[in-house]
C-alpha cells in the first residue's frame, strides 16, 4: 500500500467520523490509544476476514464515536509492534507501513498503520 493511499482512506475515514458515520469494518479499526496486546486476535480475525489482498488499517488516536483526536505520538510504533508480534501462535502479520497522519488545522495528528497477512493468522 503506497503511503499516499493510506493517508487517503485515513482521511476519508476521519471526515466521516465527524460527520456521525460509522467507518469500522474488517479492513478499518479506530483506536483512541495504542492497542494494548491482548488486541492481537483482533489484528488476526480482521486479516482473516479480510482475505488475501486487502491491508487492515488501525487508525489509532481517534475516538470513532466522537471524532476527537488524542496524541499517541509518545509511543514509537515499531515499539508497539515488537510488544504485540509475541502474542501471534505463528509467524505475526507484516506491518506494510505506518505514518503520521494530519487531520485538521489544529495541527491534529493520527497514526496509521497497515498490516498484511501473511498466512492463516492465530493468537
Amino acid at each position: 500500500m503506497r503511503a499516499i493511499d493510506l493517508e487517503a482512506r485515513v482521511i476519508s475515514a476521519v471526515d466521516r467520523i465527524r460527520t456521525g458515520q460509522q467507518v469500522e469494518h474488517d479492513l478499518i479499526e479506530c483506536k483512541r490509544s495504542w492497542p494494548q496486546e491482548s488486541k492481537a486476535r483482533q489484528l488476526a480475525g480482521s486479516l482473516n476476514r479480510a482475505g488475501g489482498g486487502d491491508p487492515v488499517v488501525y487508525i489509532i488516536g481517534i475516538d470513532e464515536k466522537t471524532g476527537d483526536v488524542h496524541d499517541v505520538s509518545g509511543t514509537d510504533v515499531v515499539d508497539w509492534w515488537g510488544q504485540i508480534t509475541p502474542k501471534f501462535d505463528q509467524i505475526p502479520p507484516e506491518m506494510v507501513r505506518h505514518i503520521s497522519v494530519p487531520v485538521g488545522d489544529k495541527g491534529e495528528h493520527v497514526v496509521a498503520v497497515a498490516f498484511a497477512q501473511t498466512g492463516r493468522l492465530t493468537s
